[in-house]
């Protein structure tokens, strides 16, 4: 048997702020839908593969479809030498579209308000160094909590408009009930005619680490940065890709996806819904007129061209 050629098509670069779709061997481009903002582009491309009516469905082709694992397993001896081919192509082909399409996002992301995320990541640096954790949970390396409140601390010492945000949800049918801590910034236009938030996520990586993972996936989870500093709209499309991905991962490995790996759960501990607060250190540091001298002195919220 002859060696399988395996090509996937490079997506298409972003021209003038517009995302093309990503070509696929199933998937047929189409001159009227050629340009779609990355909403779009991400809805194109699940819909076409995925049944969203179960959270992100099946990969049918690499994952046995919607049925029980262990009953595709077991027709396993009835197969072809051609359909153990094609299922294997089928498998490269998935992991390679989801590798592309997860650098897709975080090549746009990383373009995205450079100098701000920049600006925050030289302060979250700077918060590493301090000696910021003195709770109970302390660590060598200090607790995350305690740094969220020292990273949200030095923000707004340095006229950022930062707060503490706290994701929080009942147990359901469905999912079990939790919070999750995370940083809001608040950004404006250079003509300060619109104000965006950031979403800050100090254990961003740490968020998509699974036991047993396939070296494919293991591979996307290395990509990630280790904080996540940028607009909703790429963390939710980020979410989305690694979840199918966990889900794809955990079926090869036979291991069962708890509902907290699901993208709809993920997707609650940085809701816009979410309860607002301040740390207690921050509301004592407010008191102080030192304090209060510095934020006067600097501009409230930093004048950042945000794209």
């Amino acid at each position: 048997m002859g060696r399988l050629q395996i090509k996937l098509m490079k997506p298409a670069v972003e021209e003038e702020g517009i995302l093309k779709p990503l070509d696929h061997r199933h998937h047929q481009q189409h001159n009227d839908r050629a340009n779609l903002d990355i909403n779009d582009f991400q809805n194109d491309y699940y819909n076409h593969y995925y049944n969203d009516e179960n959270d992100g469905g099946a990969v049918a082709a690499c994952c046995g479809g919607a049925g029980d694992w262990d009953a595709a397993a077991a027709g396993d001896d009835d197969r072809s030498p051609e359909e153990d081919d094609d299922e294997a192509i089928d498998r490269v082909m998935f992991w390679e579209s989801q590798e592309a399409l997860l650098q897709e996002v975080l090549e746009r992301h990383s373009s995205a308000s450079l100098k701000l995320r920049q600006e925050v990541g030289r302060i979250i640096g700077l918060a590493k160094k301090t000696d910021f954790c003195s709770c109970m949970n302390s660590t060598q390396e200090g607790c995350t909590s305690c740094l969220r409140n020292k990273v949200v601390d030095m923000l707004l010492e340095r006229g950022f408009n930062a707060t503490l945000c706290t994701s929080q949800w009942k147990n359901t049918k469905k999912f079990p009930g939790g919070k999750h801590e995370y940083v809001e910034l608040m950004a404006s236009t250079s003509a300060r005619k619109k104000r965006i938030p950031y979403v800050v996520e100090l254990e961003f990586k740490a968020q998509f680490e699974i036991a047993k993972p396939c070296g494919e996936y293991r591979r996307m989870v290395s990509l990630l940065p280790e904080y996540y500093i940028g607009k909703a709209d790429y963390l939710n499309a980020i979410v989305r890709i690694l979840c199918e991905a966990a889900k794809t991962s955990m079926k090869e490995q036979k291991i069962h996806m708890g509902p907290w790996r699901k993208r709809s759960f993920m997707q609650m501990k940085w809701s816009s819904s979410s309860q607002k607060t301040i740390s207690q250190q921050l509301e004592d540091a407010l008191v102080s007129k030192k304090l209060n001298s510095t934020i006067q002195h600097s501009s409230a919220v930093p004048a950042v061209e945000v794209i």
